[in-house]
């Protein structure tokens, strides 16, 4: 499935940072110098063995077999890539069936990362980073496998930065900024977090939409997702005085203040007979053919920070022909990468001093105005 690529390997303490910025003392015990970039090279993916010929038009996929019990490493990159313009995804990981399952998904992830940065000219092309765990998330060793994305991003060597994604934490990135030099998540900032800057880019075209399409106050908004985007994205509509009900996959997560916890509910979540306003702020592909076509009646718009809500384009086009509007995600979902772009061009110290309140209102009113352009000419 996959063939050898021509990859030099980074040089020692190539990637060695001034210092850490964790008080963490194992990090100590983790020299970059020390990384092994020779271990295990990069293999290219060749898509058309796994039937992705077309559909993976313009996207290199390279992969990585990772340190025993963590799993496969896949890097999607646009082909527009190069040291000029490097790449810049989050790291997701998560469990695939099988390994064509995780190529899909790096390619699809990536193509929505390049719409993103393109439709905010961010400077960076798109770019995904996708681990095939070997067990459930929670059960892997994050410091081995942050020890292994570090090194096999010295084999880019600056060809992609990364950051916070699905099953990724904060704690997860500062452990890996302290290791490679290849991170972009705001850790610079302790006061700034991405995952809020991407929940109020959602919140602001949730609120822009509705007011194009009149929606009554106090419209009512379906969270799917209470992680800390979904959460966050929650009580920011509670606070504008919408009805926001919330289901999530651990319905502990889903109690949140001034929100109803539909996580158990009897009907399935998409024939909510509530909602006006659908948010999926989980994972890609919630949306299949038999979510489309039995979607609550009433509900007006898809609006939301999952990348790739939709299985497959037929879902989306039955959405379509039902009158339902879908927002982009490469609108909805950008608030992490416009401040990946601002904390790629700032010097540290002027990023660091950077008001949290007023790098999210920047996100908002960027997101907003995309969504005003993208209503005016498609709604």
């Amino acid at each position: 499935m996959v063939q050898s690529a021509c990859v030099v390997d980074a040089a020692a303490g190539d990637n060695e940072k001034d210092g850490t910025r964790s008080d963490d003392p194992a990090l100590k015990t983790v020299p970059t110098y020390a990384i092994d970039t020779s271990r295990s090279p990069l293999e290219r993916v060749d898509l058309k063995a796994y039937g992705l010929g077309a559909d993976g038009a313009g996207v290199d996929v390279y992969k990585v077999a990772l340190a025993a019990k963590l799993g496969d490493l896949y890097i999607g990159l646009d082909s527009a890539c190069c040291d000029a313009v490097p790449g810049n995804g989050g790291l997701r990981v998560r469990q695939y069936r099988k390994p064509r399952d995780a190529v899909m998904d790096v390619v699809q992830l990536t193509r929505t990362m390049s719409m993103k940065h393109n439709m905010f000219n961010t400077g960076f092309a798109g770019a995904k980073l996708v681990v095939a765990a070997a067990d459930a998330p929670e059960c892997l060793d994050k410091r081995a496998l942050m020890r292994e994305v570090a090194r096999s991003l010295a084999l880019m060597r600056g060809r992609v930065y990364t950051g916070c994604d699905l099953n990724t934490s904060s704690d997860d990135m500062v452990y890996l900024d302290a290791i490679s030099p290849y991170v972009l998540s705001g850790i610079t900032n302790a006061t700034l977090d991405t995952n809020v800057a991407t929940a109020m880019g959602t919140f602001a075209a949730i609120v822009e939409l509705a007011e194009h399409l009149q929606l009554a106050d106090g419209f009512c908004v379906l969270v799917q997702g209470a992680g800390k985007v979904g959460a966050t994205l929650a009580s920011r509509l509670v606070a504008h005085g919408c009805r926001v009900r919330v289901t999530d996959l651990d319905p502990s997560r889903a109690d949140i203040a001034g929100c109803e916890n539909v996580s158990a509910a009897p009907t399935e979540w998409f024939r909510d007979a509530h909602m006006d306003v659908f948010a999926p702020c989980a994972a890609s592909g919630v949306i299949d053919e038999r979510v489309a076509q039995e979607l609550a009646p009433q509900c007006r718009a898809i609006v939301g920070s999952a990348n790739v809500p939709f299985r497959t384009p037929q879902a989306a086009e039955l959405c379509a022909a039902r009158g339902v509007v879908f927002v982009p995600e490469s609108i909805t979902s950008a608030g992490a990468i416009i401040i990946d772009s601002v904390e790629w061009c700032l010097d540290k110290c002027s990023f660091a001093a950077l008001r949290p309140n007023i790098a999210y209102h920047f996100v908002q009113n960027q997101i907003a105005a995309k969504t005003r352009e993208f209503c005016q000419r498609s709604v």
